[in-house]
């Protein structure tokens, strides 16, 4: 029996983009595809358009109230899951992007089906229509994990470049933190990569993030209220291992062990942010300090840090007022650089110098 391959996509007010995403899910080699459109209340009759699109039979489409992007999503797992065969993947696919033509094949799907997650790599398509590989793409690597401990740090790349087992999903009741606004995806992907045991990374592109001016990645959306969102869901999902009876105490204090770190550099990044969207020194350390999670950031060990952090680090705790002026002095750079990629042929002439953009049909 064929494996079926279910897409989620969770819609709301992307009309303009929405039909050439569907379409770049159907025009895949492999036929045996289902499409899962979670239209989230849109108001700008992208909801019609899932109607329409619905004429083809293997579009399902589901009207929900408006409730975010990780309600949407779950409800769309919710449906696979109550739909699916022993042997299922699914993937996700927001309304804005896109997949490469000719990438999911038949023969593709067969060869790694001993694997619980298929990754891809992920191009950015920037609103001029130039493409680059974002992040990275991956060398055919095969990793089969005897031990759940650190798979959930492996991967790269954007959560939707990946096919996910059904049954993986299933098993570990894995499902996306809902409100929580910023970093929704990397909590779902390190759950499921720690949770498998069998991971292949091919070294092939399929997802299309494309930039547009409603990116969340466009925006410099750290804010007093949102500072602390993403510290706080890598708390609360820290009991995750705990609720099931799959993972031994090693695991489990494992997991304890890197989202307690995540805490920490979650929130030694909101101070960064925060004071590169302007707060004075006064409001970062009334945040930050005040915060019930601070005790992560004070614990944080160095090993945990790229680099760069370290330094951060080491400024917060040893000359604050000397941090808060570097990430402001950053931060007026990052609204500089911004402006000046706005006038075209710049910022063209940057992105060609920093990355090996591709111009191909996708």
């Amino acid at each position: 029996m064929n494996k079926l391959i279910y897409t989620i996509v969770p819609v709301y007010n992307c009309i303009n983009y929405l039909e050439s995403a569907v379409k770049s899910v159907l025009s895949q080699p492999n036929k045996n595809i289902k499409i899962i459109l979670v239209d989230d209340g849109s108001t700008d009759g992208s909801g019609k358009l899932c109607d329409k699109l619905s004429s083809d039979s293997c579009i399902k489409v589901i009207h929900t109230q408006n409730g975010g992007v990780s309600i949407a999503r779950n409800i769309g797992i919710d449906y696979v899951l109550k739909n699916s065969s022993n042997g299922d993947y699914f993937a996700f696919l927001d309304a804005d992007d896109m997949w490469v033509r000719n990438v999911i094949t038949e023969e593709l799907i067969n060869k790694y089906a001993d694997y619980e997650i298929i990754g891809f790599g992920t191009y950015l398509s920037n609103p001029s229509g130039n493409r680059y590989k974002f992040d990275t793409t991956y060398n055919n690597e095969k990793i089969k994990l005897p031990e759940r401990t650190d798979a959930g740090w492996l991967f790269k790349g954007h959560f939707g470049a990946h096919l996910y087992s059904c049954n993986l999903i299933k098993n570990f009741n894995i499902r996306f933190m809902e409100n929580v606004r910023l970093n929704e995806d990397i909590i779902f992907i390190r759950q499921c990569f720690y949770a498998t045991n069998s991971v292949t990374l091919l070294d092939k592109m399929l997802y299309v993030y494309r930039q547009n001016s409603n990116s969340v990645m466009h925006k410099n959306s750290i804010n007093k209220e949102n500072a602390l969102n993403i510290a706080y869901a890598w708390n609360k999902i820290r009991s995750w291992t705990d609720d099931t009876t799959v993972f031994d105490k090693e695991q489990c204090d494992n997991w304890h062990k890197k989202c307690d770190a995540a805490v920490g550099m979650r929130l030694l990044e909101a101070a960064r942010r925060l004071a590169e969207n302007g707060y004075s020194k006064e409001e970062v350390s009334d945040i930050i300090y005040n915060s019930e999670l601070y005790v992560y950031l004070e614990n944080l060990n160095v090993n945990e840090l790229a680099s760069w952090q370290v330094e951060d680090l080491r400024l917060f705790r040893e000359d604050f007022s000397t941090f808060i002026n570097i990430c402001k002095k950053d931060g007026r750079k990052i609204d500089f650089a911004r402006k000046i990629k706005r006038i075209k042929p710049i910022g063209l002439l940057l992105e060609r110098k920093m990355f090996n953009i591709e111009n191909n049909d996708v």
